[in-house]
Formats: C-alpha cells, sequence, structure tokens
C-alpha cells in the first residue's frame, strides 16, 4: 500500500507541467470546449499522513492544468500524462468528476 509521503514530488510536479503543455496546445487547436467540470483531476488511492485507511488524493486538479472550463481541455491527452506517473511506478488514474 503506497503511502502519500511516498509519491514523489517531482513526478507529480513533472505531470503538472506536462499537463499544462497538453491543454495550451488543445485551447490552441480546438478552443475551450466541452462541459464546465468540478472535482476533476489526476488521483491515487494511498494512505494519507495521518490515518489508517486508503484513500482517493487528488494529486493534481484538473483546473491547475488547464486554463479551460471545458472538460475536452484537458480530457484530450490525459493518457500521456498517466503514461508518465506510471513509469515511474504510481497507479494514478483520471478522476472525471461532476457537471457543474
Amino acid at each position: 500500500m503506497k503511502k502519500v509521503k511516498d509519491i514523489p514530488m517531482q513526478v507529480v510536479w513533472d505531470a503538472k507541467i506536462l499537463w499544462q503543455s497538453i491543454c495550451r496546445k488543445n485551447f490552441e487547436k480546438y478552443g475551450d470546449e466541452g462541459s464546465c467540470v468540478l472535482g476533476s483531476g489526476i488521483a491515487v488511492y494511498a494512505m494519507p499522513l495521518k490515518g489508517k485507511t486508503e484513500k482517493k488524493i487528488m494529486l493534481i486538479d484538473s483546473n491547475i492544468a488547464s486554463c479551460c472550463q471545458g472538460s475536452l481541455n484537458w480530457e484530450r491527452g490525459i493518457e500521456e500524462v498517466l503514461e508518465l506517473f506510471k513509469k515511474n511506478g504510481i497507479d494514478a488514474f483520471y478522476e472525471s468528476g461532476h457537471m457543474d
């Protein structure tokens, strides 16, 4: 079971920068497309710093990655970001959130 403190923050930072770059390119190509969504981003299941139960921890909120409200902006290319986590031994996943 992975603990939050064991997740390398440099990997999270690199993934955030990559995701922002992808979102910028998507905006230039497609504009602001998709539904307004809350609670979406890249998450992991891990043990929090305090506690004994594994929880879903949001590593990168989509609103930090994207300049847009449209979910298609950040959903396009998410596989590349998740692959970066996977290569570094982190079992991250995309949390789609809910429509606003």
